[in-house]
């Protein structure tokens, strides 16, 4: 999910495992989209099984949060984790 709070971006991202810098390239790749300096296409092709030399900007950490872990089905980690993430967006709203 990717949504905007006055001049703040949020992005959130699940998965199951997560490669070195992959939250980093994810969010400039969006932030390159966003801006108009890639058409949204580009997207498709990165996540092609033959991308061509499109490579993904990694953004600098800064600003980028780690909310919360899940692990198997575990509710209420679950539900810790989705009001630790209310909390910070509220907080940065500010």
């Amino acid at each position: 999910a990717c949504w905007r709070q006055g001049d703040r971006v949020f992005i959130r991202i699940r998965a199951n495992a997560f490669a070195k810098r992959m939250v980093r390239r994810i969010a400039g790749t969006l932030v390159r989209v966003g801006l108009g300096k890639w058409e949204p296409s580009v997207v498709d092709e990165m996540l092609s099984e033959n991308p061509n030399s499109v490579v993904a900007p990694s953004l600098p950490p800064h600003g980028l949060y780690l909310v919360g872990v899940e692990y198997g089905r575990r509710t209420e980690v679950r539900v810790q984790s989705e009001q630790e993430f209310e909390t910070v967006v509220s907080k940065s709203a500010r």
